[in-house]
């Protein structure tokens, strides 16, 4: 088997790996962060970390495991003894290190050659049997590498698929410099994520003929540097904090759910900035005008897929909590402004969820994705198919928002979101309109196996008190006399404040909210 690898830094050109500046941070949101959770913000402490290396000089893969930068840093290298590489260390100091990294906190790192990686020391490609299992707490694997591995690229890609599925790992890799698509390994697979920089430099376009899945958007995500090579370990950062907050967070460590990679790489694309720092306007193409105004056949942007990583507003997605699903569509509104779920959808089937939307939304963002499944064998995979639709609700009933119905509902974007290719669905609305709306998730092929689906959003409003009817921000005796004195049958439905779940009455159920949200 020959390998061909190709580093995306020269390892002697300093500038063409830079260490990140503040103003990358704050670009990423991770001042934001701050900001908003101070002491309390997660730093990666509770996972290990793996960083897989195309080797340098001598067959060298590690960082400077001496530096300053990594003071208090465990390193295991797994792929034999080795030098410094310059490559690694300039990957290394966004990735985890104390000085420059949000991820500053993780302690445990695996080093990898990626040749190793790719054989004996991980997916064990071309011999029959499984990959090894990952270090107890590796959660994610960086590849600042590209390149091919001859006849052998769909076995690599569908063993790291599989080691997905099997150890609840995220596999994180980048697409090349430049170029159409670029050699394929590790940004063709279909359960991790590929990742470009913000400025749009880089290879652009479908997963590549001769692959499986051909024609499937990459990058899916993006980062501010000077390079793939040094975009992809931010993002690795960002999902390591995910990570960590999944594991301690008290709201979210009893749920194995808030940790499944599927739902952080869901979190972390739903909150992502919609940039247009590559000189253009972030679109998914959808139809702008006429009868089917709305409906677009591709989730993400062409050249910064879902945007630039946002680890704050991911943060607020994920601590938002699991929303249950509904199999039919909900009487009232249950889920909240940022939140998550990972429901079982069967075929033919559809999950739904309910949201009360109470001030115009700048932006919304809503994502599902769901993973291969490859057999044990790696001769074969399958894969569910899903779309995504957001409806207005009127009471019990919906309503479609594509063409003219969502004139004045939306001013741009997608409600529906219906690529025959990928494993990610997205719609992304600027102005939305204060309403009832419903999301579905529907599954459209004939498999007969249920799919676990990874569903994410974040509505970007000033969500006023549900249940403060006189906008005084607070929900009290006031507020429970104005509702007492609306009771019964709404005259119009459609201006009806005291109807707090959308069912076109005033009653018992609306009192509940009311009590439930009481302040004073």
């Amino acid at each position: 088997m020959t390998i061909r690898q190709h580093a995306w830094c020269v390892p002697l050109t300093a500038l063409a790996c830079a260490l990140p500046a503040v103003a990358d941070l704050d670009q990423m949101g991770y001042n934001a962060l701050l900001d908003r959770l101070g002491n309390d913000a997660p730093t990666g402490a509770s996972v290990g970390v793996a960083q897989v290396e195309a080797p340098t000089g001598n067959g060298n893969y590690s960082p400077n495991q001496g530096s300053s930068h990594f003071t208090g840093k465990n390193f295991t290298e797994m792929s034999g003894s080795t030098g410094v590489s310059s490559h690694a260390q300039n990957v290394a100091v966004p990735m985890y290190s104390g000085t420059s990294s949000m991820a500053h906190g993780v302690e445990d790192i695996w080093l990898y050659e990626a040749s190793n990686w790719l054989t004996g020391g991980f997916l064990r490609t071309s011999a029959p049997v499984p990959p090894l299992s990952p270090p107890a707490s590796v959660r994610v694997f960086n590849h600042s590498w590209v390149g091919n591995v001859d006849d052998f690229d769909d076995e690599v890609l569908r063993r790291a698929d599989w080691a997905t599925n099997e150890f609840d790992i995220l596999v994180i890799g980048g697409v090349a410099n430049s170029g159409t698509s670029g050699p394929p390994l590790m940004s063709h697979n279909f359960n991790g994520l590929a990742v470009g920089r913000t400025s749009g430099s880089h290879a652009t376009g479908a997963t590549a003929d001769g692959f499986d899945g051909p024609g499937r958007q990459k990058p899916e995500i993006v980062a501010p540097a000077g390079t793939t090579s040094s975009a992809t370990p931010r993002v690795t950062a960002a999902a390591t904090l995910l990570f960590d907050t999944a594991q301690t967070d008290p709201s979210l460590s009893s749920n194995p759910n808030a940790s499944s990679p599927d739902l952080l790489k869901a979190a972390l694309l739903a909150g992502a900035t919609h940039s247009n720092d590559h000189g253009d306007s972030w679109t998914n193409n959808p139809i702008e005008s006429g009868p089917q105004r709305g409906i677009a056949n591709q989730p993400l942007d062409d050249t910064v897929g879902a945007g630039t990583v946002n680890i704050d507003t991911s943060h607020l997605i994920l601590t938002g909590g699991q929303q249950s699903a509904s199999s039919t569509v909900p009487a009232s509104a249950s889920a909240d402004m940022a939140g998550w779920d990972r429901p079982q959808i069967n075929a033919g089937n559809s999950a739904y969820w309910r949201f009360h939307v109470s001030e115009q939304a700048a932006e919304a963002s809503f994502v599902i994705t769901w993973n291969r499944q490859v057999s044990s064998n790696f001769n074969s995979y399958t894969l569910a198919h899903l779309e995504l639709e957001l409806w207005e609700a009127d009471g019990g009933q919906v309503s479609s928002l594509v063409g003219d119905d969502g004139l004045g509902v939306f001013a741009s974007g997608n409600v529906v979101s219906q690529s025959d290719i990928d494993n990610i669905q997205h719609l992304y609305l600027t102005d939305l309109a204060a309403g009832e709306y419903v999301l579905e998730a529907r599954r459209t092929d004939g498999l007969s196996a249920g799919w676990d689906v990874a569903a994410a959003w974040y509505i970007d409003a000033d969500e006023a008190i549900l249940g403060d009817l006189n906008g005084d921000g607070k929900v009290g005796g006031a507020d429970l006399g104005i509702l007492l004195a609306a009771w019964g049958d709404c005259p119009d439905p459609g201006d009806c404040p005291a109807d707090l779940n959308g069912d076109g009455q005033v009653g018992g159920a609306d009192l509940g909210i009311l009590l439930a949200n009481w302040t004073n």
